[in-house]
């Protein structure tokens, strides 16, 4: 071993104790170079010429690796690596997950799978946790994270997400590409899926065009924002009924009431994937003919879309480019300690055409 190889604690590091720096230098350094169980490491007097810095810092810096099983400090005779030093070296990502994990062909699986075989392959184990964000820091002190990937977080995360990076730790989100957080929030821009979506029913003809959503959907709040922004850009009549947020299986519920109230629009945009075969069954109970009496355009693709009658027309997500470019960018920051700068967090959703959506004449 040689000192000069530890790197040194530069200005550029993340703000957190003098300590602390020491330790993550020391500790990617014995990540690099696997030095045998057993075997001396330098004196705390060495290190502290080495950091410029005093002896209490350095000892402070040693006892933490000690206490996470990196080192051993024997009195009267030095500090040692300790004898487990590479099995207890970082090697685990966590996802926190913030949505219920189902078993299903749309979004959490395709992605948590992707995901996840991507850090497999790069010798990562992964493990779920369901937690808050206060709970964040713990998990990763108690579990010796590498990085985490907080799986659909709400926008009030923004601040937990940019407090832990100011602190170093490797961090990424997915769900929604925050524009405050470029490079650490992936995901869809789901306020361009919901102008997408008008857009598109705007030009078959459709003016009365409305939005059925989940309350429980952590982009609720930009669905309706989103909504409400695209028909007041194309001058579009905004029924307070036809904003139908609601929970479970209540927004299918709004529905009914509009075509018992016989106030339907001519096109439904459904941000609720999972209800799109409920509003299937709904039509069809009451003799709504999709397209040609309601125009159907769904936010998120499934498999069982192509089999619908007529296949439903989406603005789908590009769940592989989401998953890669989010586990590419967490790799990046454990290993290079940066995000690097041509990053982009928003991937663009991509429209397809199928038989749900008619064109009318105005």
């Amino acid at each position: 071993m040689h000192i000069t190889d530890i790197p040194l604690v530069t200005s550029a590091m993340p703000k957190m104790p003098k300590y602390r720096q020491i330790a993550t230098v020391i500790e990617e350094y014995l990540v690099r170079t696997h030095p045998a169980p057993g075997e001396k490491f330098f004196t705390d007097r060495a290190l502290a010429k080495y950091f410029s810095t005093t002896v209490v810092t350095v000892a402070h810096s040693l006892n933490y690796l000690c206490q996470k099983g990196l080192l051993v400090r024997r009195v009267g005779a030095g500090t040692y690596i300790a004898g487990n030093a590479v099995k207890r070296i970082k090697s685990r990502i966590g996802i926190i997950c913030h949505e219920m994990i189902l078993e299903e062909g749309y979004y959490v699986s395709p992605v948590l799978s992707r995901f996840g075989a991507f850090f497999r392959e790069h010798n990562y184990d992964v493990i779920s946790f369901k937690a808050s964000p206060e709970e964040y820091r713990h998990l990763i002190d108690e579990y010796e994270l590498a990085g985490i990937m907080i799986f659909c977080p709400r926008p009030e995360f923004a601040e937990i997400l940019t407090k832990l990076r100011s602190e170093g730790v490797p961090v990424i989100s997915v769900g929604y590409a925050m524009p405050e957080l470029r490079g650490v929030a992936f995901g869809t821009d789901h306020a361009e899926m919901i102008r997408n979506a008008v857009e598109h029913l705007y030009k078959l003809g459709h003016r009365k065009i409305a939005l059925l959503h989940s309350m429980q959907h952590s982009c609720s709040d930009i669905f309706t924002r989103a909504y409400l922004q695209a028909m007041w850009q194309y001058q579009l009549p905004v029924n307070p009924d036809w904003n139908m947020g609601a929970s479970g299986w209540a927004a299918g519920e709004t529905l009914s009431t509009l075509i018992k109230q016989n106030n339907m629009p001519t096109a439904l945009i459904v941000g609720q994937t999972s209800a799109v075969a409920y509003v299937y069954n709904l039509c069809q109970q009451n003799g709504i003919r999709i397209p040609d009496d309601l125009s159907l355009l769904a936010l998120g693709d499934s498999e069982i879309f192509t089999q619908l009658h007529p296949p439903v027309s989406v603005i789908a997500q590009n769940l592989p480019e989401i998953a890669d470019r989010a586990a590419n960018a967490l790799l990046n920051m454990i290993q290079l300690k940066s995000i690097p700068e041509d990053t982009e967090s928003a991937v663009m959703p991509i429209p397809m055409e199928r038989k749900s959506c008619k064109s009318i004449q105005q």
